[in-house]
């Protein structure tokens, strides 16, 4: 048997649970593939006229990695910081704006033809 205790003075009996940060790693990774990730792709494909995405799917593409590289090699340092809540909310807050982009600012495309989401987003600019 272990006991764990928290900054706060909290002793929790921790046993069996070496399950739960594999299971909680395939989860995340589950739904950011069917969330997030393909976020860059799917707007330069559906979005973008055609003269315009090989250039923005190429951008999309190095930008997507290099923040994912930023995020890692930067969280330790947040973390620090900011605390591990801290840094936590940190993330929210940006996903947050991410979500907040995406409602107010990526036009629907369900339905639509590639001409008449081109006409949209010229009428846009």
């Amino acid at each position: 048997m272990q006991l764990r205790c928290s900054y706060m003075s909290v002793c929790l009996q921790v046993t069996g649970l070496g399950w739960l940060s594999l299971v909680s790693l395939l989860v995340y990774v589950a739904s950011f593939s069917l969330g997030w990730g393909p976020l860059p792709w799917l707007v330069t494909a559906e979005v973008l006229p055609v003269r315009a995405k090989s250039l923005a799917g190429g951008i999309a593409t190095a930008s997507n990695w290099f923040f994912a590289f930023l995020t890692t090699k930067e969280f330790e340092d947040l973390e620090l910081a900011l605390d591990k809540f801290g840094a936590f909310w940190f993330f929210s807050g940006i996903c947050l704006i991410g979500v907040s982009f995406v409602f107010f600012y990526v036009p629907e495309t369900r339905g639509k033809s590639l001409e008449e989401i081109e006409a949209e987003m010229s009428s846009r600019a």
